[in-house]
């Protein structure tokens, strides 16, 4: 707020008291816009820190995507793996019973 110089008292006194208010009104708003700038900084970083996280690179990893299309690697893996030897296992008859496989003339 802009005084005239017509309006100024002529009193000393008074003109300190005008100087000094001005000053404290003065160190008030200084302190309102470094709380504000520190504010807007904090707001700013964390639009930036949720952008990130939500668009950023991260967001579209998934486990296993990697392995998504990997179709080629697979075949040429198949294709140089040896074939896996079968292990032959004895055939059961479910309606055969433990005991009476082993102990055929008593239970059999």
């Amino acid at each position: 707020m802009e005084t005239k110089i017509k309006h100024l008292p002529n009193d000393t006194e008074k003109l300190k008291t005008l100087l000094l208010s001005e000053r404290l009104s003065s160190a008030q708003k200084d302190s309102e816009i470094k709380k504000l700038q520190e504010k807007y900084q904090f707001l700013l970083e964390q639009f930036r820190l949720a952008q990130q996280k939500q668009f950023g690179k991260s967001s579209e990893a998934h486990p296993g995507q990697g392995e998504l299309f990997n179709e080629a690697e697979a075949i040429q893996e198949a294709i140089k793996a040896p074939e896996k030897k079968r292990l032959l296992t004895p055939a059961i008859n479910p309606n055969e019973s433990l005991f009476q496989k082993i102990y055929p003339e008593k239970f059999g």
